[in-house]
């Protein structure tokens, strides 16, 4: 029953237009369903886009909201030109119903940065995987081991036992 109730409420929400694109998302979000979040409110953007303009506060209001769930998604870098848009439209506009602009371009700061510290991720794991080819076969055989044993000994115990008290191996 909850289901149907759920689907129905889905459907009605579709029915809504941009305003209940608008809300799937904000429900999406409260769900820690980030991915079709950002649909949703990609959703409302064009729906909105093509009811009021390109600048409306509703499509500004969207685009951060979107750009919020890339960002929790991982994908800061796109979420940093979502938002780097949404700043752009803000700016041309002069309503106090939009996110102020500060709000907008700290939030576009923390994008940026978050991608940032990705991609210095992404180097520093390609380096990583470098040198670890350039280990001989016999090393990268025995490399599991040794970093199991190396974090034995750091942690200062074996793998951990079942309930049972009797070891698994």
């Amino acid at each position: 029953m909850r289901r149907v109730v759920r689907r129905l409420a889905n459907w009605l929400y579709a029915l809504g237009g941009p305003d209940g694109a608008y809300g799937l998302g904000r429900r999406r979000i409260r769900q820690r369903r980030y991915e079709e979040a950002a649909a949703w409110f990609g959703r409302a953007e064009r729906e909105y886009c093509a009811r009021s303009g390109a600048s409306s506060s509703r499509v500004i209001e969207a685009m951060s909201q979107r750009a919020w769930c890339l960002v929790a998604l991982g994908r800061p870098s796109e979420g940093a030109e979502v938002y780097r848009a949404a700043l752009d439209r803000r700016l041309l506009r002069e309503d106090d119903l939009l996110p102020a602009s500060s709000e907008l371009s700290r939030l576009l700061a923390d994008a940026e940065q978050r991608a940032q510290l990705a991609m210095i991720e992404r180097f520093d794991e390609l380096a990583l995987v470098g040198r670890l080819e350039s280990l001989s076969p016999a090393l990268r055989a025995a490399l599991p081991a040794l970093v199991l044993s190396a974090c034995c000994r750091r942690t200062g115990g074996g793998p951990s036992r079942p309930a049972g008290g009797t070891s698994t191996t």
